[in-house]
């Protein structure tokens, strides 16, 4: 699977549970229909408020993702270690996802853009979407009306003050220059051990990145300059 580093923690969790949804039925690829079925398991995600706001009937509609998916192909069971297969609808919508977040000026992907992506490309996935009458058009509005502000019964990301953001760029730092002596630390790590929102740390790695204190001489993994 390629890697997910410009993803946030919670899109990255939808991905895993995918894989894990697949597993578990033993099938022995993953498709669109099992990561839209853990985007709709997942909590505290843009993922549900939207389709709410489309008046989607959410157990109905997660109900018809899953018996999607457990009639889905594969009769013999694999092991929780076996490298499964990405469909290539799948592949198309994770290549899609960073184009579909830099739209809404987002510099990660979230949740909510892999959803957008599952429903822009043909497969099993967009399928179910369009039985019930959701469409592209209408959740690229809901989510643009949340992120202006002109819905506001959808949990705010949480913000930080600026000397609040300069202590947390300090702290980041500082764990790559301690890091720095067992080959650098890795970004996952970091998002592990503080307590902020993946998406503002993520903020700040990439200030000292554009300073010049720390490099990543591979994705994921990063290294201390001073």
């Amino acid at each position: 699977m390629a890697p997910f580093h410009n993803y946030t923690t919670k899109a990255k969790e939808a991905i895993h549970r995918a894989h894990q949804l697949a597993v578990e039925r033993g099938h022995n690829q993953v498709s669109t229909a099992h990561l839209l079925a853990a985007l709709l398991m997942q909590e505290e995600s843009m993922v549900l408020p939207m389709l709410e706001q489309l008046e989607i009937d959410i157990a109905h509609f997660t109900d018809s993702v899953l018996e999607l998916i457990e009639g889905g192909s594969g009769n013999t069971a694999v092991s929780p270690s076996f490298q499964l297969y990405l469909t290539p609808e799948l592949v198309r919508v994770f290549e899609a996802a960073p184009r579909i977040s830099a739209s809404f000026n987002d510099q990660f992907v979230s949740p909510e853009h892999l959803l957008l992506g599952l429903i822009e490309h043909p497969g099993p996935a967009s399928d179910v979407l369009t039985r019930f009458r959701i469409d592209r058009a209408a959740l690229a509005r809901v989510l643009s009306d949340i992120k202006e502000g002109k819905i506001r019964d959808v949990d705010e990301p949480k913000k930080l003050d600026r000397a609040s953001l300069t202590n947390l760029k300090d702290k980041i730092n500082q764990m790559v220059k301690e890091a720095e002596s067992s080959g650098g630390l890795d970004i996952e790590k970091i998002i592990m051990e503080l307590k902020e929102p993946p998406e503002i740390i993520n903020q700040e790695i990439k200030r000292l990145l554009e300073d010049g204190t720390i490099y990543e001489p591979r994705p994921g993994k990063l290294r201390y300059l001073g």
